[in-house]
């Protein structure tokens, strides 16, 4: 973070009684040279307007949501919501994140950018080398996070929002970790799939169908 990170934020929570403080990123490459600045997932919010967490998803250009650096968090609210992890899965800031902000009051995004990113190597969530194990955790991973979203979010509006990013993204990107699973773990984990078929849609038909000619025409529509 930058020196004065902290001391500015947290100005900025007492003097509106925030509950979430957030900023910009600098990002640098695996060799530390400087790359760009943006606001990442909060791109095209507002700045310097006090928003409620979930008026702030509404806005999100994308159609899912994480979140865990970059943010200063309010440490009574944070006790008071009583919000963990996901144990055991890979990007749990989906889940962390969402939860987070549906449940703030009060949130600002800060014109500043105090969080430098770097793109590091053989991370976590770009590993070098793809096993069936790590394959089968990607799975694990996003179906854990759409049942505990189905599960913890009762608010009907919250409910709405949430329901259209498990239909747009995170149910496709459990169908795509699936049809790179092998034969065996495929059969092993297809109930996990049809439990959630409600969410099917023509792209994840043709994902599970025909997985060859999905691949061909997101390569193409990549190429053009």
């Amino acid at each position: 973070m930058e020196s004065n990170a902290i001391e500015i934020s947290l100005n900025y929570a007492q003097k509106y009684h925030l509950d979430l403080v957030c900023s910009g990123i600098n990002r640098y490459s695996n060799t530390y040279d400087y790359l760009n600045s943006d606001y990442g997932i909060f791109e095209k919010i507002p700045q310097m307007q006090t928003l409620t967490g979930f008026d702030l998803l509404q806005k999100v250009k994308y159609h899912c949501f994480y979140a865990s650096w970059n943010i200063l968090i309010d440490l009574n609210f944070f006790k008071n919501i009583n919000l963990r992890y996901i144990n055991h899965i890979i990007y749990e800031d989906h889940y962390f994140g969402t939860m987070l902000f549906l449940k703030a009051r009060s949130v600002m995004i800060l014109q500043s950018y105090f969080y430098n990113y770097v793109s590091s190597l053989n991370s976590i969530t770009r590993p070098k080398e793809i096993t069936q194990k790590r394959l089968l955790h990607n799975f694990e991973s996003w179906y854990q996070t759409i049942e505990y979203f189905c599960k913890e979010i009762n608010d009907p509006l919250q409910k709405k929002l949430i329901l259209q990013q498990i239909k747009k993204f995170y149910f496709p990107m459990l169908c795509e970790s699936y049809i790179q699973l092998d034969l065996e773990s495929q059969k092993l984990q297809r109930e996990k799939i049809q439990k959630y078929k409600n969410f099917h849609r023509l792209k994840t038909f043709i994902m599970l169908k025909t997985p060859k000619i999905f691949y061909l025409i997101r390569n193409i529509k990549h190429r053009f």
